[in-house]
């Protein structure tokens, strides 16, 4: 091969790895930034949710009143999640009362712990069975107390309301004036028999969950970890302070009004003030197939294996 022929596949060659190399660059580039879009996105989308909420917990104990037993949990599905900028409402749903906000209860400054869970309580006696120790907790009396009957709990950011605005001036179950807040992350209601009571869940999000008119006055809102909503009243039979309040197997309804029996539906049936919340007893059909799906992949495992 001629001088000239070498130098030439010399400058080809050399040509050719630094646009390999400029290459590889760029696709590193392209690559970071894409992650880092996919990190912020991820971030940006963390969804904080309403997980779990007691108004009313009444024993024959030490303390026999309200106060000192209430709470609201807030879930978010990536841990130490800012709640800045959010507000905790209830809005009262009872009759001629209907649509106003009985509380704003302001969440800046605080996050969700670890584990995703954030409990605002208003007493520090120890909780049995006990929070989970990555669960940021405040504790701060409600003054008064939640209220009992029919409300609306809704989280919201950029609020800009307060305690005492009527959001329903004419009692008729629809928001007729300019919202207070920019957006609703969550909403859930309960109503008690009242024939003119009314919940706004639905209406300010879509997604949000009204239970139907129930016989009782539930004590408890809980997000189960399979996602169900359930209402139910505390059994205070066999319920003591500071707990455990287990829920009481004749009141407790899905929210569609279906009942279930928490003792047998759940895979516990207390509430869990700063800990993971219940989950429904998969039916028994679920748990055949669990278990074929289960033999099967142990038959495939052994199969390659051999």
């Amino acid at each position: 091969m001629s001088e000239c022929a070498l130098e030439w596949n010399f400058v080809l060659t050399s040509l050719n790895f630094t646009w390999e190399v400029t290459l590889m660059k760029n696709f590193m580039i392209v690559l970071l930034l894409v992650f880092s879009f996919m990190l912020m996105a991820n971030h940006s989308q963390a969804a904080l949710l309403i997980n779990e909420i007691e108004v009313n917990t009444e024993n024959d104990g030490p303390n026999s009143s309200d106060s000192g037993k209430e709470f609201f949990e807030i879930l978010s599905d990536l841990g130490s999640e800012s709640l800045s900028g959010l507000t905790f409402l209830v809005i009262e749903g009872d009759g001629g009362g209907s649509g106003t906000i009985d509380k704003a209860l302001s969440l800046d400054g605080f996050s969700t712990g670890t584990n995703g869970l954030f409990l605002w309580r208003d007493d520090s006696a120890v909780l049995l069975p006990a929070p989970d120790a990555a669960t940021v907790i405040n504790v701060a009396d409600f003054d008064p107390d939640l209220e009992n009957g029919s409300n609306t709990f809704a989280l919201v950011r950029g609020f800009t309301g307060l305690e005492g605005d009527d959001l329903d001036t004419d009692d008729d179950g629809t928001i007729d004036v300019a919202l207070p807040w920019s957006s609703v992350l969550d909403a859930v209601s309960a109503k008690d028999s009242g024939s003119s009571d009314n919940g706004y869940a639905a209406a300010m999000l879509a997604g949000g969950i009204d239970f139907p008119n129930i016989s009782f006055a539930a004590d408890s809102l809980i997000r189960l970890t399979t996602g169900q909503w359930i209402a139910a009243d505390i059994d205070e039979a066999n319920s003591d302070y500071p707990g455990p309040y287990p829920l009481d197997d004749t009141q407790a309804i899905f929210s569609d009004g279906t009942a279930l029996v928490p003792s047998t539906a759940l895979t516990f049936n207390t509430l869990s003030p700063g800990s993971a919340n219940p989950a429904l007893v998969p039916e028994p059909a679920s748990l055949v197939l669990m278990c074929l799906s289960g033999l099967l992949a142990v038959a495939g495992l052994r199969r390659r294996q051999s």
